[in-house]
């Protein structure tokens, strides 16, 4: 009996020690996260700045059209009068 307690507190204090040299996993994982959420980021900041130049290019063109309608209406106009 006494020797059967002996081996089990013996393999515990093994496991133990052996658990400090044991790679850990969830820094790992963290590490991916951490790195998939920046590029994550970074990705979205991209697409933001890419539609924030679309719709400046689409109100510029959307201005020029605008202004040759109105160019265009009031030459209409006066070659009416």
């Amino acid at each position: 009996m006494e020797i059967s307690i002996i081996v089990l507190l013996s393999f515990a204090v093994l496991l133990f020690i052996l658990s400090f040299f044991r790679k850990d996993r969830i820094k790992q994982v963290e590490k991916q996260l951490d790195h998939m959420s920046i590029t994550y980021m970074q990705e979205i900041y991209q697409l933001k700045k890419k539609i924030q130049v679309l719709e400046e290019e689409l109100l510029v063109s959307s201005d020029k059209q605008n202004l040759l309608q109105h160019k265009h209406y009031i030459s209409d106009t006066n070659k009416k009068r």
